[in-house]
């Protein structure tokens, strides 16, 4: 009687542990970016605290870009915050650097923060990182 494997049952075994392998690669990177979302739009809830509470403190007028110091809400993954002042209404963006750079923006009418929409990006980066469509448009709920 020979002893060890044959040749058919090792190549079912790599086949099925490189089946296995993708499944968990595909898994990781997926959380992996969920996080990096995650920071970034910590960053842009910060940003948007802060600058709805100077919206309040001056009278209900946000101040003006260059008033705002924003040097330390960075991450690596993202590009720097653009702020952006129409009225009433603040605008915080931040871009996924990268090939498929999908952007987040955190809107802020009155002083108030009123939504998160992520747009750009390849088909899906959007509701991987667990953003919903809604009215045409992906919202953190």
């Amino acid at each position: 009687m020979r002893k060890g494997f044959t040749l058919v049952e090792l190549l079912i075994t790599m086949v099925l542990v490189a089946v296995l392998a993708t499944v968990a690669l595909t898994q990781y990177t997926t959380t992996l970016e969920r996080g990096r979302a995650a920071q970034a739009i910590t960053i842009l809830r910060d940003i948007s605290d802060t600058w709805n509470a100077q919206y309040i403190l001056n009278n209900n007028a946000y101040p003006a870009i260059s008033e705002f110091n924003y040097d330390t809400f960075r991450t690596n993954y993202f590009s720097n915050p653009t702020l952006t002042l129409t009225g009433t209404t603040a605008t915080v963006s931040v871009t996924r650097s990268g090939n498929n750079g999908y952007t987040l923006t955190a809107t802020n009418t009155e002083g108030e923060l009123t939504e998160i929409t992520c747009s750009g990006g390849a088909t899906g980066d959007c509701s991987k990182i667990g953003m919903t469509l809604k009215n045409n448009k992906y919202v953190l709920e």
